[in-house]
């Protein structure tokens, strides 16, 4: 959990640098182009039409040598890394698809690398347990080269990680939490000091900050003026984390999907929020909505949740 946010933060603050950037995510929330980005627009789909050949003829070449076939996901990432070559950008921000180990965006030569919160997520493919999904996450530490590790993982994931790390002889880097402050939260936004150092964003879940650390600490190691992470985290958004798309009434859309994402959700709702609300919540049955709705089920929270699987 966290990837799509801190991706966020990193884009921003690396375009507030003056870079040239290219952003990867999956899924879209409202459209398929928001997948792949040039300076936070997303592409079009008129341009995404004219590599549709381009990849028609690769996947039959590789279908022809190894009876195999590329995949969406596969043929999703290829088609990005063609337009952020052909857009000549010099910073692209990717985020993993599923695991990271196999992921498609695993191919890349990266400056750095950052692995965000581990929760039990994609059990079927990655695992059912934090050793193990941790251990395909780790999947994309490479020798010598750096890689954040958000701070707060179970002590299984976390050794995992260091482990791997410590194999590769790459360079982990923790932000020090000790030294993270927050300020001010609401549903507009937090405010928090890091470092001495004041940080504001519109990502308001209280989870953001953690998030918000992994990205200053990777920009830092980047060697990013402190002035271009001040105004790219102020600037940074992402749709359907703690987004509010009324305030009369207020409603917030949120992303969460599993029981950590929905546990981090309910943290968020019990600090803003004093009287009971209603809630909607539509997910697939592989997410075990029963297990992952367990702590939003609270009468004193919520007069209703309607369930949607």
């Amino acid at each position: 959990n966290g990837k799509g946010s801190v991706c966020a933060f990193l884009d921003a603050i690396l375009r507030a640098a003056g870079k040239h950037t290219g952003l990867y995510i999956s899924p879209f929330i409202h459209r398929f182009e928001e997948r792949i980005q040039i300076d936070k627009t997303p592409v079009s789909l008129d341009e995404i039409a004219t590599y549709i050949p381009q990849l028609q003829a690769a996947e039959l070449s590789l279908y022809a040598q190894t009876g195999e076939r590329a995949g969406h996901f596969e043929l999703l990432t290829v088609l990005a890394y063609l337009l952020f070559a052909a857009h000549s950008c010099n910073a692209v921000v990717l985020e993993t698809g599923l695991g990271g180990r196999l992921d498609p965006t695993n191919l890349c030569e990266p400056a750095l690398c950052i692995i965000t919160h581990i929760a039990l997520d994609h059990t079927e493919q990655l695992g059912n347990t934090h050793m193990a999904i941790a251990a395909e996450k780790a999947g994309i530490i490479k020798p010598n080269v750096p890689v954040v590790i958000y701070p707060q993982q179970t002590n299984a994931a976390m050794q995992t990680l260091l482990s791997k790390d410590k194999e590769l002889r790459a360079t982990a880097i923790l932000p020090d939490i000790h030294k993270a402050q927050l300020l001010h939260a609401d549903a507009d936004g937090l405010q928090f000091v890091y470092q001495q150092q004041r940080y504001e964003t519109k990502l308001c879940g209280l989870y953001q900050m953690y998030n918000a650390l992994c990205a200053i600490t990777a920009a830092q190691h980047l060697g990013i003026p402190n002035k271009a992470i001040v105004q790219g985290l102020c600037e940074a958004s992402f749709p359907a984390r703690f987004e509010t798309i009324s305030r009369m009434p207020r409603v917030i859309f949120d992303g969460a999907h599993n029981a950590d994402g929905l546990y981090a959700l309910r943290k968020t709702i019990d600090c803003y929020f004093t009287r009971p609300l209603i809630g909607i919540c539509a997910m697939l049955r592989d997410k075990d909505p029963q297990t992952a709705l367990s702590c939003m089920l609270d009468p004193e929270r919520f007069q209703c949740v309607f369930c949607l699987t």
